[in-house]
């Protein structure tokens, strides 16, 4: 059975690369389409009759929500989110990438899809095998993260408090793309380069990232991405899956 994955970036920059990336491999096919709603691109990678992957930008918790929900229409059997996030320990590094388990609510998103009582999280099962096959190939972390909606309004204080509960990152997008998962019963799971460190650089410009930094985040992605889409045509989908009956 052929496998279809929605995969959600978190830039545009990060959606080109996949092009060049893919472009001049004669393994996989890849075609882009035009939502004509607002001009959002989405791009199809085909790796012979075993998988395809379709794959969006989008930045904030409402703009990735939306567009978890057009991956949908394409009949996804598994989402995915690829972004960047903010440490908020020390053990973390630039260009880490964190397999996120839960994200905490603290946007404006997650409760169109999620009751209050009821946690935003990964599929275990997904996020298992996700970091089973990463962590030979790259320097993965699990762990929790915090969704914000105001990028420069973080309240630091509030962030230090948090830490104590085992919160590792901030970022915006990963709980509301849990809500639409649990929503929608499509297996969901959110992996993040560590792109800055919010607490330590208060006096750094916090939440930019410098030329040095970027270029590590950069090289991070586009080794993560190639990854996923090797981890996505050795997977079996059965195991991850979820079972309503």
């Amino acid at each position: 059975m052929k496998i279809k994955y929605g995969i959600v970036l978190e830039n545009t920059s990060w959606y080109k690369n996949v092009i060049k990336l893919f472009n001049s491999d004669l393994n996989y096919e890849i075609k882009e389409f035009t939502l004509y709603y607002d001009y959002q691109k989405i791009l199809r990678i085909k790796y012979k009759d075993i998988c395809e992957f379709y794959v969006i930008t989008g930045s904030g918790a409402s703009n990735a929500a939306s567009n978890s929900e057009f991956l949908i229409n394409f009949n996804i059997d598994v989402l995915l989110r690829i972004g960047t996030v903010g440490a908020l320990t020390n053990t973390l590094k630039i260009g880490d990438v964190v397999n996120i388990i839960a994200g905490i609510k603290g946007d404006g998103v997650t409760k169109y899809y999620l009751p209050d009582q009821i946690p935003a999280m990964a599929n275990i099962k997904l996020f298992k095998s996700l970091s089973s096959y990463l962590e030979s190939k790259l320097t993965i972390v699990e762990g929790i993260v915090f969704t914000t909606a105001a990028r420069f309004k973080e309240n630091i204080e509030y962030l230090k408090k948090v830490v104590q509960y085992n919160v590792i990152g901030i970022e915006m997008e990963t709980a509301a793309i849990f809500g639409v998962g649990l929503d929608k019963k499509i297996p969901t799971g959110s992996l993040c380069v560590v792109s800055d460190l919010p607490i330590n650089d208060q006096q750094n410009n916090p939440g930019i990232m410098n030329k040095r930094n970027y270029d590590i985040v950069e090289n991070k992605f586009r080794k993560l991405f190639l990854e996923i889409i090797k981890w996505g045509s050795l997977v079996d989908i059965e195991n991850i899956n979820y079972k309503w009956e």
